[in-house]
């Protein structure tokens, strides 16, 4: 096999893409990205299988600072950083995610041995920063997933990508070697390329889009009041002085 090859199977060919939202745990508190910013748009999931790539991968709508335009944030997960993956057809969801489809939902319920890399285009200012309040919530929420090694994603059943089973029992069984999570990157973004975001660790976080548009401005200066004290009242000596001059 290749130095390339990531899956002991090379015929495997297989690029798909479908509508998706996630569920995380952080804090012992479930998290959700189901809308993306526009709200109008949606999170995808791409799965990329072939004989040099083998990867997930989310793409998350949001409007970063240094870009014009709205573009997607990319959350890959290389199948090699798998430990298991269940796939669970119908599922029992809650409200948020049942109301984001209209027929029977797959969930791929992922276990990694490390968390997913963000991809963004080469345009955006780093620290990453939003340009939007509504994109702030979201690149927060892309944040959070990126530290994340237990995660879901929920599709439809009827568009899930073929052969999802064969790469689930392969993920799961380790038969995937370790790729680069810069496949493709310098041709993402009609060709003018992506950037890998690195792990944040114990930097602190850019200001929030909040912080940075509306922040209340500083209280006014003191007022400062007339002396209430009465004038001091010339001494005899001092007005004889003075009639004197």
């Amino acid at each position: 096999m290749s130095s390339s090859t990531c899956l002991k199977e090379p015929s495997l060919d297989l690029h798909h893409t479908t509508k998706a939202v996630v569920r995380w745990r952080e804090d012992d508190t479930m998290q959700f990205l189901t809308k993306p910013d526009p709200r109008s748009s949606a999170v995808t999931f791409n799965t990329r299988f072939n004989g040099e790539a083998a990867f997930f991968e989310l793409g998350v709508p949001v409007k970063l600072k240094g870009l014009d335009i709205v573009t997607k944030a990319m959350v890959r997960v290389c199948a090699s950083s798998i430990v298991s993956l269940e796939v669970v057809k119908n599922p029992t969801v809650p409200t948020t995610i049942g109301e984001a489809f209209k027929s029977t939902t797959l969930s791929l319920d992922f276990t990694l041995k490390c968390p997913p890399t963000i991809i963004v285009h080469t345009a955006a200012v780093e620290p990453l920063s939003a340009s939007k309040k509504s994109s702030g919530v979201v690149l927060d929420a892309i944040r959070d997933l990126s530290k994340a090694t237990a995660l879901s994603i929920y599709i439809e059943a009827r568009d899930a990508p073929p052969k999802l089973q064969h790469i689930s029992d392969a993920a799961s069984q380790g038969l995937f070697k370790s790729c680069s999570t810069r496949y493709h990157i310098a041709s993402l973004y009609g060709g003018i390329g992506g950037k890998l975001i690195e792990p944040s660790g114990d930097t602190a976080a850019p200001p929030s889009y909040d912080e940075t548009t509306s922040r209340p401005p500083p209280p006014p200066p003191p007022i400062e009041f007339p002396s209430k004290k009465r004038p001091r009242q010339d001494t005899e000596t001092e007005r004889d002085d003075i009639t004197l001059l």
